[in-house]
């Protein structure tokens, strides 16, 4: 695996790491392909083992069937995680172990995230217990945590039972979604005061938590989290790639209003309240307003989706505060368009959304 430069951390990622720190956690879980490093490891390592005939080739023949399947959405993710690890069946975990060291030193591309190996260190000497959970195999993890420092007894990876060292396809573990938390749950028996990931199969893990950080989170986690008002960090890499796209995708004005939204959240004792999706593409908007002497005194949103149909949900918020009733529902899909710099032709709908559930809500108000 590869290491960045051993550079000063950047300025960002020194105020994320203080951050963590000043929260004093006991307890802390960390996801790893993706948040602790770049890349899928265990994803990479399956088609690099196939490929140098760790396993036969009629184990070969049947799991790629299998992985084509779920891609295609006819194998679940647990599944398919638990199977890349039961087609061992047979081999001595020896064996495993020197094939993960093998290719997690020279053959996996991905590289360490600086500033996320800093805050373990930090995390350790003010004596956190840090877990690893991954759906990855374990052994590819237990290779991996040796850049954190993370002992086995502290890995909560996929697992198979072994029978006089030679690996069965008995589960033990497949440490997914509703699997993390799970394995939390039973091998901690703690609460977990910081949870790291950057996948929806993050979620529950990060939801359980005391302070959820989505660290070089994917589109679908990054909009639960901005929505939930967790910390969304990209370390330098995985920040610098992530801007330079959709820095060319959309104007200033709007990436401001999905980086700081405005008034994010729910009105207490709303007049009126509603929540709309748009059937094509899944974008959710949910809208609260309270109206005070014909004037809309407070409105607030939660958006899920698109960075657009976030952004125009902020920006909405804000045209539409203090005005009148019918001010309000004069808004126009230009108006929202102008305050957030342009949309992309493919992102127009995302204005007509939020237009959409404000005119929902005021038809909700009734008159005096």
């Amino acid at each position: 695996m590869n290491t960045i430069d051993a550079q000063t951390i950047h300025q960002a990622g020194q105020a994320f790491l203080e951050s963590v720190l000043r929260l004093r956690p006991r307890v802390a879980a960390f996801d790893c392909d993706g948040t602790l490093w770049s890349g899928d490891a265990g994803e990479t390592f399956f088609r690099w083992e196939i490929e140098r005939g760790v396993v036969s080739a009629e184990v070969a023949r049947t799991i790629k069937a299998r992985y084509v399947e779920y891609k295609a959405g006819k194998v679940s993710e647990e599944d398919m995680c638990g199977e890349m690890v039961s087609m061992h069946k047979g081999i001595p975990e020896a064996v495993m172990m020197e094939a993960a060291a093998e290719f997690m030193k020279s053959s996996f591309p991905g590289h360490v995230f600086e500033e996320m190996r800093k805050l373990v260190d930090r995390l350790h000497e003010n004596g956190c217990e840090i877990w690893a959970v991954s759906s990855s195999n374990e052994w590819v993890i237990r290779v991996g945590m040796e850049e954190f420092g993370i002992h086995a007894g502290r890995i909560l990876a996929t697992k198979v039972e072994l029978e006089n060292g030679i690996i069965t396809d008995r589960l033990v573990r497949v440490p997914s979604g509703a699997g993390k938390p799970k394995a939390l749950k039973q091998a901690v028996g703690k609460d977990i005061d910081a949870a790291f990931g950057n996948s929806r199969w993050d979620l529950e893990m990060l939801a359980m938590a005391k302070h959820s950080f989505a660290v070089n989170p994917n589109p679908d986690l990054e909009a639960v989290a901005r929505e939930r008002q967790w910390t969304v960090y990209f370390p330098n890499r995985a920040a610098r790639k992530w801007s330079s796209r959709i820095d060319l995708m959309y104007s200033a004005q709007l990436l401001d209003h999905f980086q700081n939204p405005r008034h994010a959240g729910d009105v207490a004792d709303a007049d009126a309240s509603v929540e709309i999706e748009n059937p094509v593409c899944g974008d959710v908007i949910r809208l609260s307003l309270k109206i005070d002497h014909g004037r809309i005194a407070e409105i607030r949103f939660k958006a899920k989706g698109c960075v657009p149909a976030m952004a125009c949900g902020s920006a909405l918020t804000e045209l539409a505060q203090g005005k009148t009733i019918s001010e309000a529902r004069n808004l126009k899909h230009g108006d929202l368009v102008k305050a957030v710099g342009g949309l992309p032709n493919a992102s127009s709908h995302s204005a007509q959304l939020a237009l959409d559930a404000l005119s929902a809500a005021l038809a909700k108000i009734k008159p005096h």
